[in-house]
């Protein structure tokens, strides 16, 4: 049978079972206890009963026992299938007549929970970054699991992409107003200005988003917090569950909730490469208007953290003047994502073993808007072109004229979408033929933005001490590759042309990084205010 509604206070005592080592096995001495605004969590040594408060917000509603159980029946139906090992069903908390609790039992349902298993708290990739174990390895698989989690997700047949979004932003102008939550009234003026303005024309690309199936069932709260490593992949767990309008949006604005998580954490080379590690295996999902429509996403999900911090403030008096803290910070990133920045082209060329990716790599977070610059390299979108792994060796034919053509076309067609949208890029290529370098050029001259293309050279012995070292890299070269480069830049004698700029690269990556940096110049680099700090302070 099901019981009545349940007060906060109506819970304690369910809580205070499960808080006991009697509702778990015999392996269990210690039960931990973590509460959240609307939840209670309660981990045993193996076995985790999360239940849900008995509270009711503007956007939450758990104030029955009908809803809780609602809602933990979803969390467990739309988490269970993307972390198997880690929920396993919703259950009644019953009492009998004697006044007994239990899990599953005979008595009166006066509580539901969800069953989960326990995983080491440790491997929750907030944890990791804490830890400052969050690297470059990590921040790749995170990416290619995101993108793979929205392609597998089914689009819904809905059209008002831009009417979801809009509903938010109203939601948060509306809190900011409320003079309780003691919102800074100049943040709160700017970022209204500021939505407004990158809202209107991006309405519709918003609702043709939404027609080509780009609106989706997503996760929802996909942030360091709740994603785990679970056998080594990392795991989003913890989905949106109370709300499915809300957590049925754009792919690119649950995207938007990690990246502006791992900048607010100061994780900016770490957030370009799970941007591009995402954009890589899911270009479908980018391509149409993604570029210029992820800063407002960025600043929208910044300005959720800001208002959820307010409200928490009223609630918690001791925390108050912290949490009022965080809101101020979170709302000054917010409207930072708004910075205007024009976009600019990099090209990086230069034999095998130069040392052009791990360039590229290290300027990217720095370049153009935040999280950075979109990195196009020939050598993963080689492999993608012709449905290869990254670390598949292709066979010679691969590599021959033809097939360089279509390589250079596609890195030059995605550059120009990008870079249409405002998205600044590095092109990553060997670039020995001069049409490519020339081509390179030509786009940034057709859309007026600014180019710098770097040449790195370094000696013979380098280029080939470093192709015979890599190890799970996507280039095939190998040292008969870079021997038969210099052997052909021999015969054509010339490195570079259109103006690149030749950059010595046999030393290390950090001082090929100054010498590019001198290079570019402050045309590119000075305007590259990438931190988030308010409104250009240090």
């Amino acid at each position: 049978m099901t019981g009545v509604a349940h007060s906060l206070a109506d819970q304690r005592s369910v809580f205070d079972f499960l808080s006991s080592t009697e509702a778990y096995g015999a392996d269990t001495n210690r039960v931990d206890v973590v509460t959240t605004h609307g939840a209670v969590i309660f981990l045993g040594c193996r076995d985790v009963y999360k239940v849900k408060q008995a509270v009711r917000y503007d956007y939450m509603d758990f104030s029955s026992l009908q809803r809780r159980e609602a809602v933990c029946k979803r969390e467990v139906q739309i988490n269970k299938p993307f972390a198997p090992s880690v929920y396993r069903k919703a259950v009644a908390i019953t009492r009998d007549e004697q006044g007994q609790f239990a899990i599953d039992g005979e008595g009166e349902i006066v509580e539901w929970a969800i069953h989960m298993n326990r995983f080491p708290e440790e491997d929750v990739l907030e944890r990791i970054a804490e830890r400052n174990e969050f690297d470059a390895r990590l921040a790749a698989l995170l990416g290619k699991q995101v993108a793979d989690y929205h392609r597998g997700l089914m689009a819904e047949n809905t059209h008002d992409g831009g009417l979801r979004i809009k509903e938010i932003i109203n939601e948060l102008n509306d809190a900011f107003e409320d003079r309780d939550l003691r919102v800074p009234c100049d943040l709160a003026v700017e970022f209204r200005a500021a939505t407004k303005a990158a809202f209107e024309p991006a309405l519709d690309h918003l609702d043709e988003r939404a027609t080509r199936g780009l609106v989706r069932r997503c996760h929802g709260d996909l942030h360091l917090r709740n994603i785990v490593l679970i056998d080594g992949t990392p795991t989003p767990f913890d989905a949106l569950e109370f709300d499915e309008r809300l957590a049925t949006t754009d792919v690119l604005y649950d995207l938007a909730f990690l990246l502006m998580d791992m900048l607010h954490r100061g994780l900016n080379h770490q957030a370009n490469i799970v941007f591009n590690r995402y954009v890589h295996f899911s270009w479908e999902l980018t391509r149409d208007h993604g570029f210029l429509i992820l800063p407002l996403f960025l600043a929208i999900r910044a300005a959720i953290r800001a208002m959820v911090r307010a409200q928490t403030a009223l609630r918690s008096p001791a925390e108050a003047a912290a949490l009022r803290h965080d809101c101020e910070k979170y709302l000054l990133e917010s409207v930072a994502f708004f910075r205007p920045t024009e976009p600019k082209l990099i090209a990086v060329g230069g034999l095998s073993g130069s040392g052009k990716s791990s360039l590229c790599e290290s300027l990217a977070p720095d370049v153009g808007k935040l999280p950075g610059a979109l990195l196009l390299r020939s050598d993963l979108e080689r492999k993608k072109m012709l449905a290869a792994h990254e670390f598949q060796r292709l066979p010679v034919e691969a590599y021959d004229e033809a097939t360089n053509r279509r390589v250079y076309k596609r890195l030059f067609e995605r550059a120009r979408i990008a870079l249409e949208q405002g998205q600044s890029v590095i092109l990553d290529a060997v670039f020995s033929d001069r049409k490519n370098r020339l081509r390179a050029a030509e786009i940034a001259g057709e859309l007026d933005i600014g180019f710098c293309g770097l040449w790195l050279d370094a000696s013979a012995d380098v280029l080939i001490e470093r192709v015979e070292g890599r190890r799970n890299d996507a280039s095939d070269a190998n040292a008969a590759v870079v021997k038969k480069q210099l052997e052909s830049q021999r015969q054509h004698g010339e490195t570079t042309s259109g103006g690149w700029r030749s950059v010595d690269a046999s030393g290390s990556v950090e001082e090929t990084r100054r010498n590019a940096e001198s290079k570019l110049g402050p045309a590119f680099l000075d305007y590259c205010d990438n931190s988030l700090s308010p409104r250009g302070a240090p």
